[in-house]
């Protein structure tokens, strides 16, 4: 198993539903493709033939996407802008496969669709709407995972603590799908509207105990190096 450092998807699908500004399955679906899309290296929305502006598909799930994706991407900065600089000076690849860093847990070696996004935190994707996964019942924001052995875990957004092995965490619709490695520092910065406002305060720091972590903040202008 390689990294591949840079790459993209379309968000949404190159290819769309006909009924892709009414439909409420794709409106759901769209949501957590934007969740998944924030740690992906490059954060794109594109699609053939389509009007992809977000105000398109109604207020609720623009506003949805702008909390729980956008927000979260720049709010992210410079925990990303850190993994970065190791890709350039290290040969690091920011989105791993999980046995890349849990290579003695075998229970992680046949999972394709979850993957650590930097040292500190595990990405869960939401991959389908609700009624195709639980039919009438009520799971919507329910995800099956595997949590790798020897750490615990902690739900991002409630502080939940998870312990190793399967789990059934909860994401509301406002939520993105990551749980937070115990051990490990994030280092998140302000809403922003665009990258020309970084270096904007204040930052959070956020500690997540169970063991010593080290964190390295970058904070140059970004574009003379």
């Amino acid at each position: 198993m390689s990294g591949m450092p840079y790459w993209s998807e379309d968000i949404g699908g190159f290819f769309r539903p006909k009924d892709q500004y009414t439909s409420t399955a794709y409106h759901e679906l769209l949501v957590r493709w934007f969740q998944f899309g924030v740690f992906t290296p490059i954060f794109r929305v594109h699609g053939a033939a389509s009007a992809t502006e977000l105000w398109n598909y109604g207020e609720e799930t623009m506003r949805t996407i702008n909390a729980s994706a956008l927000t979260l991407r720049y709010r992210l900065l410079p925990y990303i802008y850190a993994g970065f600089a190791r890709v350039e000076l290290d040969g690091y690849t920011m989105q791993r496969g999980l046995a890349m860093d849990f290579s003695a847990d075998e229970g992680v070696r046949s999972i394709a669709d979850q993957f650590m996004f930097g040292d500190a935190l595990l990405v869960a994707p939401i991959l389908e709407p609700a009624a195709d996964r639980c039919g009438a019942a009520p799971c919507a924001a329910q995800r099956d995972v595997y949590l790798p052995e020897g750490t615990a875990w902690l739900h991002f957004h409630t502080g939940e603590c998870l312990p190793a092995g399967a789990a059934r965490p909860t994401f509301g619709a406002a939520e993105a799908p990551i749980l937070a490695r115990a051990g490990s520092l994030v280092v998140l910065g302000p809403a922003l509207q665009s990258t020309g406002e970084q270096g904007a305060d204040p930052l959070e720091v956020r500690v997540y105990r169970g063991a010593d972590a080290t964190f390295t903040l970058w904070e140059d202008d970004g574009g003379s190096r």
